[in-house]
């Protein structure tokens, strides 16, 4: 589908039903571009050991704010004293993974996946379907969503 001027009548709803459809299109996407691992192995290099993703998980799991601490520097590019950094920084460590606002008719993420997050996350999650059309519901329907917003905000 994509972004930009793409008609929007190429839009297969039925593909995208569930998250194998959208699989299909980064598998298409990685055939194409001849991308054959994120991980290394013997006869390719360039994506990254398991070890390395294993402690990427574990040291976010372990102090997440320590990670985000960490990362925002090597992402940005920056001083750590850098606003930009601080900024990231800041921003990684507010968001709160526990807690999805879906829009009932989004088309860049169907209800489905913030259902799908929630079972992951063992129902140590919260997800609010809110009855408005788009992906940026903070946008398109600001009396809808704001309330939502300051209600889950002062939680």
């Amino acid at each position: 589908m994509g972004a930009g001027t793409t008609n929007p009548e190429y839009f297969d709803f039925e593909r995208y039903a569930t998250l194998e459809g959208y699989a299909y299109d980064v598998l298409a996407i990685l055939e194409e571009l001849h991308v054959s691992s994120f991980l290394n192995t013997d006869d390719y290099f360039g994506g990254f050991e398991q070890e390395d993703i294993d402690q990427l998980c574990g040291a976010m799991e372990s102090n997440y704010q320590a990670w985000c601490s960490g990362f925002a520097p090597l992402v940005v590019g920056g001083d750590m004293d850098s606003v930009a950094v601080q900024e990231l920084s800041r921003t990684l460590f507010s968001m709160r993974p526990d807690i999805a606002l879906s829009s009932s008719k989004d088309l860049a993420v169907p209800v489905f996946i913030s259902e799908y997050l929630h079972r992951i996350l063992g129902g140590k999650s919260v997800v609010e379907i809110i009855v408005v059309e788009g992906h940026l519901p903070q946008l398109s329907s600001p009396e809808v969503t704001v309330p939502v917003l300051l209600r889950h905000i002062r939680c």
